[in-house]
């Protein structure tokens, strides 16, 4: 199954669509919705290539940084959907996880690996805009 049957006004992104640099998809999603703060997720963060993916650990030692925003347009999530090419063969799904923000856990929507490959990279510090070129 690809959605929960949850459903959430706020959504986490952690990586391309933090808008670093812009891109189409990342301006969408700023002026269809308020950003709300910086927020983690407990897993890890891999790099792909051009753009990461993360895996939710629940109880996990690590945290994936990201940013959190309330959903003002409720056509922007079927448009993100298409940008993370969400289908039951593709590399992601989107999900409803709880999102750590100053204390508090909002449940947000994520788009997360649906496994992990060998040609992936760890990023340590879990934060995409900080992340370190991958070896090679």
């Amino acid at each position: 199954m690809v959605l929960r049957s949850e459903r959430s006004r706020f959504i986490f992104v952690y990586g391309t669509l933090r808008g670093v640099p812009p891109n189409p998809y990342s301006n969408r999603l700023k002026v269809s919705s308020t950003f709300l703060g910086k927020g983690e997720m407990e897993g890890r963060l891999f790099h792909l290539g051009t753009y990461p993916g993360a895996l939710h650990l629940p109880n996990a030692r690590s945290s994936v940084v990201g940013e959190i925003y309330e959903i003002l347009d409720q056509e922007l999530i079927p448009w993100l959907d298409l940008y993370e090419g969400i289908s039951p063969h593709d590399e992601y799904f989107r999900d409803v996880i709880p999102i750590t923000v100053e204390g508090i856990i909002i449940p947000c929507w994520s788009y997360l690996l649906r496994q992990v490959r060998s040609n992936y990279t760890l990023i340590p510090s879990g934060d995409w805009l900080v992340r370190q070129s991958p070896p090679g």
